[in-house]
Formats: C-alpha cells, structure tokens, sequence
C-alpha cells in the first residue's frame, strides 16, 4: 500500500510543478510596489501671482539618496522594497519645498526683503523616521547672497512630528510633508521677513 502512494504522490507534485501552480500567492501577486511622492497640498494655485523663493542646493544624506522609503531606529537603518518613491528624494524634496515657502511668502509678500541674486541653500542631516514614532527633520539652511558670494543668513531647523498612523507608510509619507511644511514656514518667517 505505501509502495503505490508514494509514486502517487510524486507524480502529482511534478504534474502541478509542471503546470506552474502553487498553493502559496506568488510574492509579485502579494507584495507589488507602492509609489509615494510627497504632498503637495500646500502649493500655490497660481504660482505666478506668488513671491518666488530662489533656491540653491539642496542636499540630502546618501543614505536616504535610494529609491526605498527608508526608516531609522537611532542608528539603524531600514530600506522598504515594497514602499519606494516616485522620483529622486532629493528632486522631490526640492520641488516641494519650494513650493511651500511660495505659499507661506504669499501671506507675507509685503514684509519680505531678499535680494535677487540670493540663493537658499538647505543641507539636511535627518529626513526619516520612526515608522511606529515621530519623522525627524534636520537641517541647516543658508541664505547666500549672489553679488559677494557669502552667507548673509545660517539657521539650524529641528522637527520631531508624530507619524498620525503607525506602521503605515502612506502615513509616514504624509508626516514627511507636514514636517518639510513646517521647515518651509521657518524658511520664510525666520529668514526672509523683514522685522
């Protein structure tokens, strides 16, 4: 008896490894790509009645230079194959950024003193975060004046936001953009306005 269902049971697994069926999802099936940008909610409607803010540089550190969303416990790092941006971080960030200082000038125009030749360069040191905790913004951001060459303005910009749902990545994204409008918003009133 045993000697008949073995072979039995050999010949129907070749004939469904034949046939390409399996009983467990293919990882494609299950765990396909998601895409992220960050948000732009915060930009003008029509850029061209808004103050224009020059940037310059505007670096990231290369550990979050990769197409993976990235997280960070103290020192450690986690790449997300699944959960990857859109575009270049750095490309994103830029464009968004600048976006969000626009719209803050908007409701200062009047108040904001920047010669044309100057630059807004911005170093970030920490752009991630806790994905179950708070998103972490670092940066030092310089005004250089185009003429001589040389900083007229340097400020460190710390954030610590909640990420306002745990574990989910769409929700880190979005804390991410809060936290770049907050940084927008010291840009602007701390840099720019004219006291």
């Amino acid at each position: 008896m045993k000697k008949i269902f073995l072979p039995v049971a050999a010949l129907a697994l070749a004939h469904l490894s034949a046939c390409n069926i399996s009983v467990f999802p293919r990882e494609s099936d299950t765990h396909a790509p998601k895409y992220y940008v960050l948000s732009d909610d915060a930009a003008p409607a029509d850029s061209e009645t808004f103050p224009q803010v020059p940037f310059g540089r505007i670096s990231i550190p290369s550990y979050l230079d990769v197409p993976q969303i990235v997280t960070r416990d103290g020192n450690l790092i986690s790449r997300s194959e699944i959960n990857r941006w859109g575009e270049p971080l750095a490309r994103g960030v830029a464009r968004n950024l600048a976006l969000r200082c626009a719209a803050h000038a908007a409701a200062v125009r009047e108040k904001i003193t920047i010669d044309e030749t100057t630059r807004i360069q911005v170093v970030f040191e920490r752009f991630d975060g806790e994905l179950d905790g708070n998103v972490e913004i670092s940066a030092l951001y310089t005004l250089i004046s185009g003429k001589t060459g040389t900083a007229t303005t340097s400020r460190i910009f710390k954030t610590s936001i909640p990420v306002e749902k745990p574990n989910d990545h769409a929700a880190y994204v979005r804390t991410l953009s809060r936290a770049l409008d907050s940084l927008a918003a010291d840009i602007v009133f701390s840099a720019l306005v004219k006291n």
